[in-house]
């Protein structure tokens, strides 16, 4: 009737909704390459949102069921996106008085809802992915307590709900674990409670429309389950649950039930049948024997043509499935003769113990595996076998707690992976699947930093397109303000970008490679990577301070790599920026920092240092010194006419600074340094100022300096007579500074005026008799 027919279209536009949901953030991403945080994956995210909400609260709305997480998920929004959450969807119907609900209605609202998980993972709503997951498992174990004979109203709703979660949560498991949000161990607990509910119904002999379908729907989702775990390879699974799995599904396709029940045990059978684990074992030759001949049967000869089309299905899709295997072996047959290997080949042995491996039973040790994988790695070429799983089960099947030696085995299967993923399909899509942006945030520290590691090694594996695409994944991964990498401790953080830096450097150096072609993906990574260096490099003496100061060295190493233009952009300083103690000072610093490191290396010439004089000496010296020791460590290695017109230009330059104790500090640095009591001093910003009388004097002895001594010391000259004339003009309550100077500088008066007077003091033989007679009446 109509009220059915309303139920269906619900169901069908909820059903819809998930499907549509599985790409919704993927095009949207492709559309808005520029920017991924872009108005399209907000967009995307929004309708996520909206989807998810409508799903649910239909359901609520039709089956009145009650539920704290279908309240919370009927209010969802993607984190970090501001969401209108008032409902303005059409799907939400009042149910008229009287109407049969239909139970396909509610259920295909559940798989839709279902669907949806893959979605809400890679917006990073992990939580409401795992809402869903506990959402179906409970739906399914109600129906296990849940009389089918029962008529009431919340009864009726939880049969409903158990009809679509039988069929939704093999696929939602799937996910999970694939982003391991559940442990291995916990799906064979799932399929011990699709083979109780199955056996209970079995037994039930009821007219109730609800039980065929429940029937129908919970043979579907144990075949589904099974399929997958022993597609995976995950657990290993008692042979005589198998068996009794099997033998229900016979039971109930020889008893007379309704056709779609039958079409239910067909499917069952088949989705559980065709996988590689039941084909090669023997212990489940005869059983799968018997079914498939039964099915043959109903096909060639019953009388029932429902029957027979069901089972005509179940025959073409196992076809199909064998047809698949056989072409693979057609295709692998096809390979060059040299891929053939002796049964006592070393890498032969080490493959089929690698691949039969039963982690449950019999654990090998973690290093043994690691070795193996090592040694298979270097392997020129493989068996043909199901890598693709092997790989997977070295990821992930190891206790947590053993965390150094896990971070070796991950390592290897990686490295492993990467090494033979050009010969392998399987082993592509495991490293695809890894580093797209929702599985990867979900990795653990080791994982993403050997990822980023191999970088190179992935460009060579994957396409063009999907190279751009692993650079945006990668930039959205650092920079977004609700990534998972923004939940990581500061050295947990610096881990992974030293291993980022360590991976882009390769880029550039790697002949095979034209990296050319993804220059703007590098250099937008590099960006990100530079703002979330410390506006210091830390000392590299200090254990604590080990990795904060490698990310700082490889990330020269890096950036002396790239574009000189694109390099010189990057690191483009203003004076402007230095003077305001706020966050443009520390990326002003941090930039000048990186422009002497790259000198000092010779990425970069000498004349680039020179245009940093101005910007470093017209602002305060406070957070300037390791700034200062890093130019002084250039100017070392330059000439002498270089190194002389240094200090000239300094000595100008604090003629008209605001901030003379700079200028000063720098000042003493550098004859301090350059002079030949330089082993006698201590080098640090309130020793080198009071040290300068004594340290330029004897710069000044040295020959060589001699031919500067006469404009230098005119400039020194100029300095004092500003700082003399300043001070004496200053009064007690520091209200009117002038002469240019900033008021924060009055603290320093007193000092230097003195340290000045001193130096011309020493230096008067290099100024004329006025100035000479001038400076013996100035008194501090």
């Amino acid at each position: 009737g109509l009220g059915q027919q309303k139920y269906l279209c619900e169901g069908a536009c909820g059903i819809g909704l998930g499907y549509s949901c599985q790409d919704l953030l993927t095009w949207t991403v492709a559309v808005d390459k520029a920017s991924i945080q872009g108005s399209f994956y907000s967009a995307g995210e929004s309708s996520l949102a909206k989807i998810v909400r409508n799903i649910s609260l239909t359901i609520r709305q039709l089956t009145k069921i009650s539920s704290d997480v279908l309240v919370s998920l009927s209010e969802f929004k993607v984190p970090g996106l501001e969401d209108d959450i008032r409902m303005t969807s059409a799907l939400i119907l009042k149910s008229d008085e009287g109407e049969e609900d239909d139970v396909w209605g509610v259920t295909a609202l559940v798989l839709g809802l279902g669907m949806s998980v893959s979605a809400l993972s890679r917006a990073g709503s992990y939580d409401a992915m795992c809402n869903i997951k506990d959402l179906l498992t409970s739906w399914v174990e109600q129906a296990d307590s849940t009389p089918i004979e029962s008529t009431s109203g919340c009864q009726i709703a939880n049969m409903m709900l158990a009809t679509g979660a039988c069929l939704a949560l093999p696929c939602v498991l799937s996910f999970c674990r694939r982003v391991e949000k559940i442990h291995d161990n916990e799906l064979n607990g799932f399929l011990f409670c699709y083979e109780d509910l199955i056996s209970k119904l079995q037994l039930q002999k009821n007219s109730n429309i609800f039980h065929p379908n429940m029937l129908l729907a919970s043979c579907v989702g144990a075949g589904s389950l099974l399929a997958f775990i022993l597609d995976e390879g995950l657990i290993s699974l008692d042979v005589q649950r198998i068996k009794n799995l099997l033998c229900l599904y016979k039971e109930i396709y020889t008893s007379p039930y309704p056709h779609l029940v039958h079409f239910g045990a067909f499917l069952g059978v088949e989705s559980s049948y065709v996988n590689v684990p039941l084909l090669s074992n023997s212990t489940f030759a005869e059983d799968l024997l018997v079914l498939v001949q039964d099915m043959f049967l109903v096909v060639q000869d019953s009388s029932d043509s429902q029957l027979q089309a069901y089972a005509s299905w179940a025959i073409a899709f196992l076809c199909h499935h064998l047809w698949l295997n056989e072409a693979k072996n057609e295709i692998a047959s096809f390979m060059p003769m040299d891929q053939s290997f002796s049964k006592d080949s070393t890498i032969l042995k080490l493959s089929s113990w690698l691949m039969q491996l039963d982690r449950s039973t019999n654990p090998s040790h973690i290093n043994t595996v690691a070795a193996v994988l090592r040694c298979l790695s270097s392997a020129p070429r493989l068996p043909q076998l199901d890598w693709g799983t092997g790989s997977r089960i070295s990821l992930t099947s190891y206790p947590q707690d053993s965390s150094y030696e896990k971070g070796i085995l991950l390592k290897e299967c990686l490295v492993f992976s990467l090494a033979h993923a050009n010969k392998f399909d399987q082993l592509l899509s495991l490293l695809d699947e890894l580093t797209s942006l929702f599985r990867f945030r979900t990795l653990d520290l080791i994982t993403q930093s050997c990822l980023l590691f191999h970088l190179i090694d992935l460009m060579r594996i994957f396409s063009s397109s999907r190279i751009h695409l692993l650079f945006e994944d990668i930039s959205e991964f650092l920079s977004s303000p609700i990534s998972s990498f923004q939940n990581y401790n500061a050295r947990q953080k610096r881990f992974l970008q030293f291993s980022f830096w360590k991976g882009l450097s390769k880029c550039f150096i790697d002949a095979s490679l034209d990296a050319s072609e993804y220059l703007s993906g590098i250099e937008r990574c590099m960006e990100i990577l530079f703002a979330l260096l410390p506006a210091q490099p830390p000392s590299a003496f200090s254990k604590q301070e080990l990795i904060p100061c490698l990310v700082w060295n490889e990330s020269v190493l890096c950036l002396g790599k790239a574009r000189r233009a694109w390099l010189l952009n990057l690191l483009q300083t203003s004076a402007v920026d230095l003077v305001p103690r706020g966050e443009q000072f520390g990326i002003t610093l941090k930039k000048m920092l990186a422009i002497s490191k790259l000198v000092k290396l010779g990425f970069l010439p000498m004349t680039e240092l020179a245009k940093l004089k101005s910007c470093m000496l017209n602002t305060q010296s406070q957070g300037l010194w390791e700034l200062f020791v890093e130019v002084m460590v250039v100017l070392q290695t330059a000439e002498g006419s270089m190194k002389r017109q240094w200090l000239v230009d300094v000595l100008e330059i604090s003629c008209v600074t605001k901030y003379p104790s700079t200028a000063l500090q720098f000042l003493g640095l550098l004859s301090g340094c350059f002079c030949k009591c330089m082993p006698l001093l201590i080098l640090d910003p309130q020793h080198v100022l009071v040290d300068l009388p004594v340290t330029l004097s004897s710069l000044f002895s040295n020959t060589k300096w001699r031919l500067a001594a006469d404009v230098a010391v005119s400039y020194l000259w100029k300095l004092t007579v500003r700082i003399y004339n300043w001070a004496k003009t200053l009064k007690n309550d520091f209200e009117q500074p002038g002469l240019g100077i900033d008021p924060s500088e009055v603290v320093m008066s007193k000092l230097l005026v003195q340290v000045l007077l001193d130096s011309c003091c020493n230096l008067k033989e290099f100024l004329p008799l006025k100035n000479q007679l001038l400076l013996a009446n100035m008194v501090v």
